[in-house]
């Protein structure tokens, strides 16, 4: 450290460090210690700054990871659901195909009735159709 530091005038300071002296003297001894101290300060908040910094890249590095594994928990619910939605979407088309299937056929049996009715309309109840058709299954 400073063997010796002396204060010459009101203005004026000198470090004796064994041989060699550091004087500062005339108007510059205030910034030059304003300086100093903010340069401690810097020292110290960079200090501050690189850990508050370390524990920054420390969360992030924690939110990736489970927005990571949120993505690929989403990735497989999406799968299930895909997969799921096209069960129903084959069931949903064979049902639908069994549906057209029996109004095909109650179909053609409402045509069948139909144009015997109208037959009946236009001859006389002589020459009248019966209207002899099977009622459908009851299920």
């Amino acid at each position: 450290m400073a063997d010796d530091v002396e204060v010459s005038g009101p203005n004026g300071m000198n470090l004796k460090v064994g041989n060699k002296a550091l004087g500062i003297t005339g108007p510059i001894v205030i910034p030059v210690l304003c300086i100093a101290l903010v340069a401690g300060i810097g020292w110290i908040r960079s200090n501050d700054l690189k850990d508050a910094l370390a524990q920054t890249n420390t969360h992030l590095q924690a939110l990736y990871q489970r927005q990571e594994t949120i993505r690929l928990d989403l990735s497989a619910q999406t799968k299930e659901i895909v997969q799921a939605l096209q069960q129903n979407r084959d069931i949903t088309g064979s049902r639908l195909a069994e549906q057209n299937v029996l109004l095909q056929e109650q179909s053609a049996d409402m045509r069948k009735q139909h144009a015997i009715i109208i037959f009946n309309q236009r001859h006389e109840p002589v020459e009248h159709l019966m209207l002899d058709l099977d009622l459908p299954p009851q299920k």
